[in-house]
């Protein structure tokens, strides 16, 4: 007989002390496998979720996209209308670094010289 808190006790109730402990044991190894399970669904769950935002993401960029590239078909389409409508009042695109207007006025403005007489000379 063993002595358990101080109390005899069978052998019925000590293996019925040991079946308890050793379902505890089990529950505790249980939860912690539990516990593991559950971890790794969230870990899936985050990775299914960055994927469904990486994947919208990339829609909405495409979506951008396709409206830049709409505004960018329509402005043309009015500036040939205009064009054609009035094709003296196209604008042009200025360009930097080239005076406006003077220098080809100026080229205009000068004579034209042969050169083939300076190569007799």
């Amino acid at each position: 007989m063993k002595t358990y808190h101080r109390r005899l006790l069978t052998h019925d109730d000590c293996m019925a002390i040991e079946l308890q402990k050793a379902a505890e044991k089990l529950e505790g190894e249980e939860a912690k496998l539990m516990k593991k399970d559950d971890s790794a669904s969230k870990k899936i769950e985050q990775e299914i979720r960055k994927h469904e935002i990486l994947q919208q993401r990339e829609q909405t960029k495409e979506l951008t996209r396709a409206r830049k590239e709409e505004v960018k078909r329509k402005k043309a389409e009015a500036a040939a209308r205009r064009a054609i409508a009035k094709p003296n009042s196209v604008k042009r695109p200025r360009k930097r670094g080239v005076s406006t207007g003077t220098v080809p006025s100026a080229i205009s403005a000068l004579p034209v010289v042969d050169v083939v007489a300076y190569a007799d000379i």
